[in-house]
């Protein structure tokens, strides 16, 4: 597993897209783009197909899943694959189960297990999983309840995939930063 993360426009997309083209071409092996973003806004839309934009020419089986990922684990199975990205996964998630409803300290380790569970039972069968998630921790902004639920939730399961990750890379303006592991090759 490689963790790729970064704030917003840092450049981590098109990072971990290289990196996972690289690892697809060296491995023989197909390559799968999850994408977690849920296409409701203006904005989303707008970033969807930015995305799509960045991805075009580079072999992507396009996968939209919103909340379980896992449940493409067979399709995946043996190829290389990237998710994007864990803010809006778990975003998704915990709002399928929440609603507005604030989650409790109580439940934010079990859901961050739940779903550490089915990104590690992904990873268990790809040729190789690149995740990319937000860097959204330091802005200083004092949030809503339900926000810092949020935010506690996402950095819960960003600790368990960096500790389990092969390599952990910061992006920064597009500057490539290895947090842990080794520098990897990509195009």
């Amino acid at each position: 597993m490689i963790f790729v993360y970064g704030s917003a426009s840092s450049g981590k997309s098109k990072i971990a897209e290289n990196i996972a083209v690289s690892i697809s071409k060296k491995t023989h092996s197909k390559l799968f783009y999850i994408a977690t973003m849920e296409n409701s806004t203006d904005e989303a839309r707008r970033r969807i197909k930015h995305h799509k934009k960045l991805r075009e020419g580079k072999g992507f089986e396009l996968i939209e899943e919103m909340y379980h990922p896992v449940n493409h684990k067979d399709a995946v199975k043996g190829h290389t694959i990237l998710i994007e990205c864990m803010s809006n996964l778990i975003g998704n998630v915990l709002f399928d189960k929440f609603g507005e409803s604030v989650i409790k300290d109580e439940s934010i380790e079990a859901l961050a297990n739940e779903v550490f569970d089915e990104i590690t039972t992904l990873c268990s069968v790809s040729e190789e999983t690149v995740i990319v998630s937000g860097d959204l921790f330091s802005d200083g902004i004092d949030y809503d309840e339900w926000t810092r639920g949020y935010l506690k939730l996402l950095a819960n399961v960003n600790i368990k995939l960096a500790a389990n990750a092969s390599s952990v890379i910061n992006v920064v303006n597009g500057c490539v930063e290895i947090v842990k592991g080794v520098y990897i090759e990509f195009v």
